[in-house]
Order: C-alpha cells, then sequence, then structure tokens
C-alpha cells in the first residue's frame, strides 16, 4: 500500500472492494470505507486482507485497475474465505506480515518485520476500522509497544450506533505509557461497533499489538 506516493500522482496498479444487497443495490460499508489498495511490486507477492462485510450484503466485488497502459497487473488464485481471529479487532498483532495492513488500512501505517514478529509503525497518527461490538457489554483494551519511544502514542476508543453515527459521551483515550497499557470500556447500550485510533504518533513508535477483548 503507498498512499502518500498514489495521492501525488504515481498512478499504481490497485484493487478495491464493492457490496451489493440482495437486490443488487451498492451498500456502504458498516464499520468502515475500504480505501484501494495499491501493488507496489514487479514480483510474485502474496496479499492478505481480513475485513467485516456490510450487515445488508448479500455479494462483493473486488475490482482490479491499472494505473497506466503500459503496466501489466497479474492476478491469481484470489480466494474469499471465512476467518476468525482470538481478538474482535482484525490483524491485533500484525501476524497476517508486512503487507497486510487490515485493522489500520484507511491509516498512512508501515508494518516492519522485526526478530520478534512483525510490529506496526505509526509517524502520525492512524485510524482503525470498525468492528462489531454488544451494547451494554465491557471490554478491555490491551496495547503493548515494541520499544519504548521518546513520545508515548495515545490510543482513542469510539462506539457508533447502527447507522454508523459515532455515540458522543463514551468511550474515551488513554496514553501508552510506558510502553503495556490494558484499558476497560462499556459499550453504550445503541453501539454496534467499536473503533480504534491512534494519535500523538512520532517515526520511532512501533506498537507490539493492539488487541480488544470482551471482559470475563
Amino acid at each position: 500500500r503507498d498512499r502518500d506516493r498514489q495521492a501525488h500522482g504515481l498512478r499504481l496498479p490497485s484493487w478495491e472492494y464493492r457490496f451489493y444487497d440482495a437486490s443488487g443495490k451498492l451498500v456502504g460499508c458498516d464499520f468502515g470505507a475500504y480505501f484501494m489498495r495499491v501493488v507496489v511490486s514487479s514480483k510474485w507477492r502474496k496479499y492478505q486482507e481480513v475485513f467485516f462485510g456490510p450487515s445488508r450484503a448479500a455479494t462483493m466485488k473486488v475490482i482490479f485497475l491499472n494505473g497506466t497502459p503500459d503496466m501489466t497487473m497479474s492476478v491469481r488464485n484470489l480466494k474469499l474465505e471465512p476467518y476468525s481471529e482470538p481478538t474482535l479487532n482484525v490483524n491485533a498483532d500484525f501476524s497476517l506480515g508486512v503487507l497486510c495492513h487490515s485493522g489500520f488500512g484507511n491509516s498512512n501505517v508501515q508494518m516492519e518485520k522485526t526478530p520478534g514478529g512483525v510490529v506496526m509503525c505509526v509517524p502520525t497518527y492512524a485510524i482503525g476500522e470498525g468492528f462489531p461490538v454488544t451494547g451494554g457489554h465491557r471490554y478491555v483494551v490491551s496495547v503493548e509497544l515494541a520499544e519504548k519511544p521518546r513520545t508515548n502514542p495515545m490510543v482513542g476508543v469510539g462506539f457508533s450506533d447502527a447507522k454508523g453515527k459515532g455515540i458522543g459521551e463514551c468511550g474515551g483515550a488513554f496514553w501508552v505509557d510506558p510502553v503495556k497499557v490494558e484499558k476497560q470500556f462499556k459499550a453504550p447500550a445503541d453501539a454496534v461497533s467499536m473503533s480504534l485510533s491512534i494519535s500523538k504518533g512520532a517515526p520511532d513508535i512501533k506498537f507490539k499489538y493492539i488487541k480488544v477483548l470482551p471482559c470475563e
């Protein structure tokens, strides 16, 4: 994914998702927009993404776009399969690899391979993709940094209703200080989704994981 160069005029091959209801009408996403993904490789690479489909979706299309007439993009082994993880949010420990930005794909983040596993680098800020929750239930957000940065980041928690509108006076934010934090939040009664955001980023901020689980 290379949104910076794409935004500044470098036209790269890309793909995007579109969802349709039972009547064939295009429907929006309940849990955040799915922006174009761009291919920046001249070799065969495996790209994998995990996402929640809209609740009203009956069918889905994956659309591939070529950047310029003198480029050719080849696709093979395209599969759409059910996927499950131990956490409520997807790709919580970034174990899907450096080519997968699922969970924070709407943001200008970078994945980096380290001896301890893949970490997510946040040089400025990041906006997470939403995921379903149950209103009135409590959830725990666990965050760990790969190393202590010069400036500690802040993680925000928000909730939205069935219309995708943010619910005020709930959620909150907390500092990740020094490198590991765990906080609980209660979803309001009309909440159907939860999302995370990261602010106060810096070039040396690297997340080891950001996990959301229901409280026992």
